[in-house]
C-alpha cells in the first residue's frame, strides 16, 4: 500500500474490469467459517490450508473475526522499524501498555487492526490452477469487497495507486496478501461495527491521516461480521467461478486440535 502523494481518483470501474473474468465452469472450493478466533489460530489454518491447496486440493476460503490485535505487514516493518527493533516505534510501545498484541505477519501491505466487529476472509488460492496473477486475485479481493458492501447499502469504491476499498475521503476495506508456492494467504478485512478508535494509534496502512469507517457508521446498521464476511466470500467466489462448499476435511483434524489446545 502507497502512502502519500495527491488524492487518489476513484478507480471502482476499472477495478471491477481488472478482476478475472468468470469461468464457464465452477470448481469446488471449501468455505470454512471460524466465528471469533484469534490471529495466530487463524495463521496456523491457513498454514495448513495453504500445504493442503498446494499438493492438489481445492481452495479454502476462511471468514473470520478476531481478538484485538494490531498486524504489520512487510511494508510496515520496512517503514516503521528501519532499525530492526519494533520497540523504537512508540505506537508499538503504547499498545502493547493497552494489552493489544502486536504481530508482525508475512503478508504484504503496512499496519492495521483487527478486532470485534471486523469482517475477515483469508482466500486460500492456487493462483496457477485459476489463471490468476497475484496482481488480479488483489483485484478479485476488491471487487468482492465492493460487492459485500453494496449487499449491505454500502456504496464503496476503489483508488488509483491505492488497494483497498474506501468509502468516500474513508477506508472501510483492507487487503494484505502473500503467496508462496503459487498458493496465496492472507487477506482483507472490512468494518462492519468494530470500534472504529482502535485505528487511532496506526497510520492505517501507512496512510498518515487516513480516516476510516465501518458499514454502521455509514448505514446506521449493525450487520454482524461474519454476515458481512460471508458475503465478501461469496463474491469473491463468484467472481473467480468457484463453487463454495462448507467445510474442509483436510482441515477437521486441525481445528479439533486448536480447540483442545
Amino acid at each position: 500500500m502507497r502512502s502519500g502523494g495527491e488524492p487518489a481518483s476513484v478507480r471502482t470501474d476499472e477495478a471491477r474490469a481488472a478482476a478475472p473474468p468468470l469461468p464457464d465452469r465452477r470448481a469446488p472450493a471449501a468455505l470454512v467459517e471460524l466465528g471469533r478466533v484469534p490471529l495466530d489460530e487463524a495463521v496456523r489454518l491457513q498454514a495448513a490450508a495453504r500445504e493442503a491447496v498446494a499438493c492438489g486440493a481445492a481452495p479454502v476460503v476462511f471468514v473470520a473475526e478476531h481478538e484485538p490485535v494490531y498486524t504489520i505487514g512487510r511494508a510496515g516493518v520496512r517503514r516503521l522499524f528501519p532499525s530492526g527493533d519494533p520497540r523504537r516505534w512508540p505506537s508499538v510501545r503504547e499498545a502493547g501498555l493497552r494489552g493489544v498484541p502486536v504481530v508482525e505477519l508475512d503478508r504484504g501491505g503496512d499496519v492495521t487492526w483487527h478486532g470485534p466487529g471486523q469482517a475477515v476472509v483469508y482466500p486460500i488460492l492456487p493462483l496457477r490452477r485459476l489463471g490468476l496473477s497475484l496482481g488480479g486475485c488483489l483485484r478479485a479481493l476488491e471487487a468482492a469487497g465492493l460487492a459485500a458492501l453494496a449487499r449491505f447499502g454500502v456504496d464503496a469504491e476503489t483508488r488509483d495507486g491505492l488497494t483497498g476499498v474506501w468509502v468516500g475521503g474513508a477506508k472501510i476495506g483492507f487487503i494484505g496478501i502473500a503467496c508462496r508456492s503459487g498458493v496465496t494467504y492472507h487477506g482483507m478485512s472490512l468494518n462492519s461495527t468494530c470500534d472504529l478508535s482502535a485505528f487511532g494509534t496506526i497510520a492505517p496502512c501507512g496512510l498518515e491521516g487516513c480516516r476510516v469507517t465501518s458499514v454502521a457508521e455509514r448505514t446506521g446498521r449493525a450487520v454482524p461480521a461474519a454476515e458481512l464476511g460471508r458475503a465478501a466470500a461469496e463474491a469473491l467466489a463468484e467472481r473467480l467461478g468457484l463453487e463454495l462448499r462448507r467445510g474442509c476435511d483436510a482441515l477437521e483434524g486441525e481445528r479439533r486440535g486448536a480447540r483442545v489446545g
